[in-house]
């Protein structure tokens, strides 16, 4: 395959380029006339980005001589050749070409073993040199000279033996394979295998703490002071009792951050793996053999955690912190690049070896003058003894990385508030608790009462002070199109359509506010914590007609099993009806077998599918309302309503319907409450009054009947303005605006396009009732389905973390379908005629449009109907024709169905002698 046929693949898959140059300067557009800068330090904007022939170049008539493609780009801004540049970006953007595999391999090849061979033995082929484009992998300073310093050496091949074979493994351009060789062991290095655990290998074992590249800092200390010795006078020796120190040495998080900072001239070590943890006598050992002892992090958040954990170890290490603006680029596998190896290949250009790396030396230089320690004051020795002074540069260096910080609140009184970050919670603090905590830190390290006396007194630590801590912009969206997260007590939770992941603390870069954090849990460890969410509470799927089945996979969760018997519609006709005449104790132990069951075997397969979409749709419309992320295709208003038939303004409350939005603040911690029976406080102006972006969802439960659901039509679909009282209002953006959801013992009194395109419902069976004499042999509510305890407030620990198991289930459902999920809507539809037709024109058409009056499957005259309906009715005459449609559609009677003539008007019209032309209609 031609490097120039998958070049080609590249730029049409990627919109002629224009998302690889998008993704490099986030401010190019595609206005021809508009200019953006590629650089953050130009004075003046001077690219522009234009379209030829179908691909986008960029010029730079600032720095470039001729426009580059987005390969040219990409080869560019990370020091690649054009083809390596290729092969990254086929990578990182999954092109799709016949022929390209993404992972190099190296080549293999087996032979049986010999009787002198031994099962475990490695031997290593060596180049004597390390070649030019294996250095370039580390960095583009690294020289040979330096992999000799560090034992690095380059692999031809390495083979190892089983039990019964020998096999080879040999590198290649693609797969190189290198070796930090220390004879008797190995740490084999292969850059390029597409699987993290493969990169590093041990052979031979490895010494325990071992602690790379202490062998040359040694070997460099020991040839400064051999040049000191060599130096120096009888006279200087006596009067200089200063030691001879090495100026630095870095701790670095890897070897190749390590190599190309020594090829930057400096001192460095490394440990040998990411668990490995620097000792107190190897802390001691380094410093003192150096002035400064550094610590260079990578710059992502473990990276950051372990680097402020080591900083307030040792409080005189001083930390080098990379740039932020680093993680904004990604790696040839579409990792954000965090280390200093990335640093250094996104600074110095190969073409310009020479001039970047002496610009790079600058930069270096600055990042060591500003690298800083946790300990905050300096000590200055006297004849009366030591001195403390409060250092305030690296006081504010200690706060920032302890968490504290200011937050601009430009919606409140004062501007600003002072702020703590523990991992992703972030908590509102004052200049007082900041004070006590630095005050606790120096107690607890028991660090002399002199220097614990000098902070009490200082002034640094009082709000004049404080208040020129750094403001913070934190972004604390928790969502995306694809994702949501939750926040619990150690854990952030991920959960996508096809996973859910479960993070320590501080690991994913989102933030909440501390009231916003899921108290939950408390006892349960870790693992079984993230163990719970891989366990599947239902399954979905659907038949070859086309409707969907659900299976209960998890049948002790009593959240899931509240829902079940919510979506009983036929529970009378399972659990009452079959059963009469068989006797009570059948029924009891039915009812106890089958007492949790969405199709229990006493229905037909009709009932049972109609109960499985009932529950597919709560299930549904939870993931909606808990997926915060706003889609205006999809903006619904989340509606509760009973599905039991009942004359026009009765209420049946009491099915349960309210608890199932109303606890939706176990997880949406934010909610605003709405009592829905006060119809003057729905119609009022200052409806929202309390309403910000910080709210998560909108509860408005019992809504009174005939309320017009048009209040809340710009709500659901566009912009919510927020008119408080006495205040000038506020208007949140659609995407910033809560969602909303309510319940009513009424269903909507319209069901116009407009009405129905805009809620999404949810319909309670009344299998919770209470008792009425001739219609229900007993009352039920939720507890009575768990021995007398309540939802919630009664569970164990277990059962509040099933909840939140299924609930995040419930979100996947959402995300992984797409299209509204509405119930079957059978009595829903019932009611909403009913209430179209009111009780005295139905109590009269049961009569009039009987078979016993001759009114089913005749002609008769509309006028006589209408004169009849009047003795007890008020409808218009206009009106009375869709009335007598609702009552056929209730009924399920054809109104004047396609057999019958008609004129062109869709009317049945015929001559009555003397009369004239006289409107019929024919109910069939």
């Amino acid at each position: 395959m031609s490097q120039e046929s998958l070049s080609e693949a590249i730029l049409q898959q990627t919109d002629g380029g224009l998302q690889i140059i998008q993704d490099y300067y986030n401010d190019a557009t595609t206005q021809s006339n508009k200019a953006f800068k590629i650089r953050k330090d130009e004075a003046t904007a001077s690219a522009t980005l234009k379209q030829v022939d179908g691909t986008w170049i960029v010029a730079d008539w600032g720095a470039w001589e001729k426009p580059k493609n987005a390969i040219a780009v990409c080869a560019f801004e990370d020091n690649l050749t054009y083809g390596e540049a290729v092969k990254k970006l086929a990578k990182l953007y999954r092109i799709e070409f016949k022929g390209y595999k993404n992972a190099a391999k190296a080549v293999f090849s087996t032979r049986p073993k010999t009787a002198d061979e031994k099962k475990g033995d490695y031997k290593y082929i060596y180049r004597d040199e390390v070649p030019k484009h294996e250095l370039a992998i580390f960095g583009p300073k690294v020289t040979n000279a330096h992999a000799k310093r560090f034992h690095l050496k380059s692999v031809k091949s390495y083979t190892f033996t089983t039990d019964t074979d020998v096999i080879t493994l040999e590198s290649t351009d693609d797969y190189p394979i290198l070796a930090y060789a220390f004879g008797t062991w190995v740490k084999r290095y292969c850059p390029m295998d597409e699987k993290k655990a493969n990169r590093f290998r041990y052979s031979g074992g490895r010494p325990k703490d071992h602690v790379f590249g202490l062998d040359d800092a040694r070997l460099q200390h020991k040839k400064l002071l051999d040049i000191a010795r060599k130096n120096e006078t009888e006279d200087e020796a006596e009067k200089d009792n200063k030691p001879v120190k090495l100026p630095n040495i870095v701790i670095c998080s890897g070897d190749r951050d390590a190599i190309n900072m020594a090829s930057c001239g400096y001192n460095v070590v490394w440990l040998n793996s990411e668990s490995a943890s620097l000792t107190a006598d190897m802390y001691k050992q380094l410093s003192e053999m150096s002035d400064s002892v550094y610590n260079l992090p990578d710059l992502d958040n473990t990276g950051v955690r372990e680097g402020v954990d080591l900083a307030l170890t040792y409080l005189d290490l001083k930390t080098i912190w990379l740039p932020e603006y680093l993680a904004q680029s990604k790696d040839w596998r579409g990792n954000a690049k965090k280390d200093f190896t990335d640093f250094i290949k996104m600074k110095i250009n190969k073409d310009n070896t020479e001039k970047s790396g002496k610009a790079f030396n600058k930069i270096l230089k600055k990042m060591f003058s500003n690298a800083l320690p946790m300990k905050f004051w300096d000590e200055q020795v006297t004849d009366k003894g030591i001195k403390y002074h409060y250092n305030i540069v690296h006081a504010e260096h200690f706060l920032k990385h302890q968490g504290f910080y200011r937050m601009e609140t430009p919606f409140e009184k004062e501007e600003y508030c002072y702020i703590y970050i523990d991992g992703n919670n972030v908590a509102r603090t004052s200049p007082n608790k900041i004070e006590v905590h630095v005050n606790n830190f120096l107690e607890k390290r028991q660090l002399p009462i002199p220097l614990r006396n000098m902070v009490k007194k200082t002034p640094y630590l009082k709000e004049a002070m404080l208040s020129k801590l750094p403001i913070i912009e934190i972004d604390f969206k928790d969502c995306d199109a694809n994702t949501q997260y939750w926040f619990f007590n150690k854990n952030v939770v991920e959960i996508k359509k096809d996973t859910i992941k479960v993070h320590k603390k501080g690991v994913v870069p989102k933030m909440v506010m501390q009231e916003k954090i899921i108290e939950h849990p408390v006892k349960m460890t870790e693992n079984n914590f993230a163990e719970s969410f891989q366990q599947p509470h239902f399954k979905i799927s659907t038949d070859a007609d086309g409707d969907d089945h659900i299976e209960i996979l998890k049948k002790d969760n009593p959240y899931l099993n509240y829902l079940i018997n919510t979506s009983r519609m036929h529970w009378k006709t399972e659990l009452e009806d079959f059963f009469k005449g068989k006797g009570k104790d059948l029924a009891a132990a039915y009812f106890k077998k089958h007492q949790f069951d969405i199709g229990g075997p006493n229905l037909e397969a009709d009932e049972k599918l109609e109960q499985y979409q009932h529950l597919i749709n709560k299930i549904y419309t939870h993931g909606y309302m808990l997926h915060k992320f706003k889609f205006r295709s999809r903006a619904w208003l989340a509606f509760g309503v009973d599905n039991k038939l009942s004359a026009i303004g009765e209420s049946h409350g009491g099915s349960g319907k309210s608890i199932m939005y109303d606890n939706l603040e176990r997880i949406l911690k934010k909610q605003f409450f709405i009592a829905g029976r006060d119809r003057k406080a729905l119609e009022s102006e200052f409806l929202f009054d309390g309403v910000s972006e910080e709210t998560d969802y909108v509860f408005i439960d019992d809504i009174c009947q005939y309320f017009e659901f048009e209040r809340f039509f710009s709500e659901i679909t566009g912009k919510m303005k927020v008119n408080p009282k006495g205040v000038s209002g506020h208007t949140i953006s659609f995407n910033d605006s809560p969602k909303l959801c309510g319940t009513s013992n009424f269903p909507p009194s319209r069901t116009d396009h407009s009405n129905v395109r805009r809620i999404l419902l949810t319909v309670n069976s009344d299998y919770y009732h209470e008792y009425k004499k001739g219609e229900y042999l007993e009352s039920r509510s939720v507890s009575d389905d768990f021995g007398g305890k309540q939802l919630f407030d009664d569970f164990t620990e277990e059962q509040h973390n099933d909840y939140y198991v299924f609930m995040a289930q419930c979100v996947q459902f959402y995300l992984k379908h797409g299209k509204k999920y509405g119930p079957p809507m059978g009595n829903v539809d019932k009611r909403n005629l009913m209430a179209e037709m009111g009780d005295p024109f139905r109590n009269w058409a049961e009569v009039y449009f009987s078979e016993e009056n001759d009114k089913i499957d005749v002609l008769f005259r509309r006028d006589e109907a209408f004169k009849s309906y009047q003795q007890v009715g008020k409808k218009s005459a206009n009106s009375f024709k869709k009335t007598v449609e609702a009552y056929c559609k209730y009924k399920e009677y054809i109104f004047n169905p396609p057999e019958i003539e008609k004129g062109a008007d869709g009317r049945i019209v015929k001559r009555v002698q003397g009369e004239g032309a006289q409107e019929f209609f024919y109910i069939k």
